[in-house]
């Protein structure tokens, strides 16, 4: 007699691998704990020292987010504060002026200092925070920020560096905008002879065209400035419209035509035909014929009853049959119909060319009115256009001439602010501060990080393993795979050698594991508490390690 397997959920089949293979699972585990333990203990601490720098609004000078090329220098110095601050020879001019907190870079040969700086940028970041307010007003802010693996040499270096860096900026700055003011004045010279001319030049043209202010700069309530040509211009805009309107219907048009050829005239439609459903009423038949064998068998065959109950019970069992007979499912037909796709795609057409017809019209109507006031307008427009070219000249010129004016004012203003009597408009709001603890790395959340990978080795390994060999592994891997029923299971059946090796095995995967895993324990806290336990070349390995880490 076959045996009934039910099919066990994901969820139920991975606890089982779990459970089958736990120590596949911890052994990972615990290296992973014990490895991140390590690599907590072994990464250099260090410490996050910040200085924090405003630069206050003088002028123009507080846009910081002014094109290049319009802004004032300072600005530009703050959006690329983060390239100076970091420059490879700021940072090794300055190491080697403090050649004596900086002892550890006077022994390096040369490549090795190159690297060591290197590892200076990149423990060193700048920051600069955008402004707020909606009109770009205030001032604006800048973090400095370094790693440093000692405390107060790093609050000794950011100070002299961000320092060092403000004082190159301002004389920079102030250089920069003394050169500029004379390069402006000049171009405010230039403008101001341009816009004369243009000016001349307007006033030379409506002489010429004895032209009335009011057509020059009509009121906007009036209709006094050349109705023709503003009529004229009025049409042509609207027949290129309409004309894009036009080539739009028309494109539309086309790609229907192209559906209409492709779609069918008439469609299979299914038509569902309901059948009757007399389960019902022949449960109750065959109820009534049970209930009545029942009755009959009270009774003798001699006796009247059961003779008159047989009579019934024949009787039931042909109503029953004749349900049987009567009982039918529902069918499933097709029929031909005319396609509805079609009869929509019949009506786009229709509105289409009726769009189409209707914008022909309108642009026939607009050619005409263009001809008409074509005729009316020729002999104005050609001087009227030129008037107004040299208007626009003029108005861009008078444009250009305030703007280098205003230039002009905003660097006069960005010098003053920027002269020795009145100050520099940076402020150190936050001087550098050599911290109480160390502010990275985390060891709990590198542990935490290499236990997780370890559980993740292991579960995987787990999961590779099971599903990783050919062959059926369960009676309900077989069930799911073939219709054959399943008599029995045979548990597998180990010899006492097969039964030998995997104890031997398992004996020596667990001492080794623990063993390694002890091993790293002792060698980090040696490392960490008795450093004088572990000999010297070793020492010696794991401080260029560390230092490469910095």
């Amino acid at each position: 007699m076959a045996i009934a397997i039910e099919s066990q959920g994901q969820l139920t089949e991975l606890l089982g691998i779990v459970k089958k293979r736990k120590w596949q699972i911890v052994v990972p585990l615990l290296f992973g704990l014990s490895l991140g333990a390590a690599v907590a203990v072994f990464v250099p601490k260090k410490f996050l020292i910040k200085t924090t720098l405003e630069l206050r609004e003088t002028g123009a000078a507080a846009d910081a987010n002014v094109a290049v090329g319009t802004s004032p220098t300072t600005t530009d110095e703050i959006a690329n504060a983060s390239f100076h601050i970091r420059h490879f020879n700021r940072i090794k001019e300055l190491i080697e002026k403090d050649a004596q907190n900086w002892s550890d870079y006077v022994v390096l040969e040369p490549a090795q200092k190159q690297a060591f700086i290197e590892r200076v940028r990149e423990n060193l970041s700048v920051t600069v925070h955008s402004k707020n307010t909606k009109t770009n007003k205030g001032s604006t802010f800048m973090d400095i920020e370094y790693k440093a693996l000692e405390a107060n040499r790093g609050v000794n270096f950011l100070t002299v560096l961000s320092r060092k860096w403000v004082e190159d900026v301002v004389l920079r700055e102030r250089n920069q905008l003394r050169d500029g003011s004379k390069v402006l004045q000049g171009d405010v010279d230039t403008a101001r002879d341009l816009y004369r001319n243009a000016n001349d030049a307007v006033q030379a043209l409506i002489l010429e065209g004895d032209i009335s202010p009011t057509e020059i700069n009509p009121d906007k309530n009036s209709d006094a400035w050349d109705p023709d040509y503003t009529r004229l211009q009025n049409s042509k805009m609207r027949r290129m419209e309409f004309l894009g309107e036009l080539a739009g219907y028309h494109a539309e048009l086309g790609e229907l035509e192209k559906l209409i050829a492709g779609t069918p005239v008439e469609v299979l439609v299914d038509v569902i035909e309901e059948g009757n459903n007399l389960a019902t009423a022949i449960a109750i038949a065959t109820a009534k014929v049970d209930s009545l064998r029942l009755e009959q068998a009270k009774y003798t065959t001699r006796h009247t009853s059961y003779l008159k109950l047989g009579l019934a019970i024949k009787a039931a069992e042909a109503q029953k049959k004749s349900l049987i007979a009567s009982q039918r499912s529902s069918e499933v037909t097709q029929q031909v119909k005319p396609n509805p796709v079609l009869s929509e795609l019949y009506t786009r057409k229709d509105v289409l060319e009726l769009k189409a017809h209707t914008a022909q019209g309108i642009i026939e109507q607009l050619e005409s009115s263009i001809a008409e006031d074509s005729l009316t307008t020729d002999g104005k427009t050609e001087l009227l256009t030129d008037l107004h070219m040299a208007i626009e000249e003029r108005e861009r010129l008078n444009r250009s001439l305030n703007d280098f004016t205003e230039r002009l004012q905003e660097t006069s203003l960005a010098l003053q602010g920027l002269d020795e009597s009145l100050g520099s408009p940076y402020e150190f709001v936050q001087d550098a501060v050599a911290p109480e603890k160390a502010t990275e790395p985390d060891p709990f959340l590198i542990t935490a990080i290499g236990t997780l990978l370890g559980l993740a080795l292991g579960v995987a390994s787990a999961v590779v393993g099971e599903f990783g060999k050919g062959g059926f592994r369960t009676a309900a891997d077989i069930s799911r795979s073939m219709d054959l029923p399943i008599l029995g299971v045979v548990d597998r059946i180990w010899t006492t050698s097969e039964k030998r090796a995997r104890f031997l095995r398992r004996v020596t995967v667990g001492i080794s594991s623990l063993v390694i895993i002890g091993a790293l324990f002792a060698f980090t806290w040696a490392f960490t508490q008795r450093p004088d336990l572990l000999p010297v070349e070793w020492l010696e390995s794991l401080e260029e390690l560390r230092l490469s880490l910095r």
